[in-house]
């Protein structure tokens, strides 16, 4: 099951702000790990992080990338 499918409509999402860029980010802890994904974006994004990466500087240096995804 795609994490994207358990962001229900008026759950908590984070916005990050990099680079002149924004993101609304939601995520899910599994086990020690937690899985963060854009729901709001036109393309959707999961990524895993271990507990050495969780966090949002992580989120900020995606966050530029994630943003910049366009659909032609």
């Amino acid at each position: 099951m795609s994490i994207d499918a358990a962001y229900k409509t008026g759950d908590q999402v984070f916005e990050v702000e990099a680079e002149g860029k924004r993101a609304s980010w939601f995520f899910v802890k599994r086990g020690d790990h937690v899985v963060y994904s854009t729901p709001l974006a036109t393309v959707h994004v999961e990524l895993i992080a271990p507990p050495q990466y969780q966090g949002s500087g992580l989120l900020a240096r995606l966050t530029p990338a994630v943003s910049s995804v366009r659909v032609l």
